[in-house]
């Protein structure tokens, strides 16, 4: 369940983030997205991974553990996969860059994801997945 005043939070929780470049072992996507979960619900779906990796390779190596593949396969398992035209604020979602996929916090019909000098915001549309958190 969202805490209340959440959307405040959401709106804190960005202007906190906005000017913070990605940064692998402080600030990442799995950290981002981990993190806001926490401050939306008090509580985390993803205790083994909260706050205990700081590497991709330390990353890797849980979802190993756990018997998962990807951020996906673990956001799919954890919480429930919504159509990306259903994506709300608040929302988990993934674009794909390049070679990988980020996680990022649907802001309606924009998204907010960790850049390399700051963050950045995709359409929703851009997306290819999106997880519902309540």
């Amino acid at each position: 369940m969202r805490v209340e005043n959440w959307e405040k939070k959401l709106s804190d929780y960005i202007e906190k983030h906005r000017n913070k470049k990605f940064d692998m072992p402080n600030h990442n996507c799995g950290s981002f997205t981990l993190e806001w979960e926490k401050v939306l619900t008090n509580q985390t779906r993803f205790p083994e991974f909260y706050q205990k990796f700081k590497s991709v390779e330390d990353f890797m190596k849980i979802l190993d553990k756990y018997g998962f593949k990807s951020w996906i396969s673990l956001c799919n398992k954890r919480l429930t996969k919504i159509s990306t035209k259903l994506a709300k604020r608040g929302d988990l979602v993934c674009v794909r860059q390049k070679n990988s996929f980020c996680m990022g916090i649907c802001l309606g019909q924009k998204c907010a994801f960790l850049g390399n000098q700051k963050m950045e915001f995709f359409s929703l549309d851009e997306v290819c997945y999106a997880w519902r958190l309540d």
